[in-house]
């Protein structure tokens, strides 16, 4: 397969290689894509999960909501992710 790059992408994916984050210009596009993937991934739980709140709002399915204890939970979440991915390089 062939793909063609801009000329500033092209600078910028010769510098993140040389960088040594990645071992080649294959591996970040490669790495680029997943992300790109998981991104579609999660805004399509995101819409599901939303949708889900509008169709109860419109049962008058209303509950009371703490936002505190949402906000704890997301920081505990993003921690918990962050000690995955802890010093974890993009070389595959």
């Amino acid at each position: 397969m062939e793909i063609a790059i801009q000329p500033q992408l092209r600078r910028y994916l010769a510098r993140k290689v040389r960088s040594g984050h990645f071992k080649s210009a294959s591996h970040l596009v490669n790495f680029a894509l997943h992300r790109l993937q998981k991104d579609e991934q999660d805004l399509a739980w995101l819409k599901r999960e939303l949708q889900k709140g509008i169709d109860s709002l419109d049962r008058g399915e209303v509950i009371a909501w703490d936002v505190e204890e949402a906000k704890a939970k997301l920081l505990k979440s993003v921690a918990r992710q962050r000690r995955k991915s802890n010093g974890r390089q993009y070389l595959a």
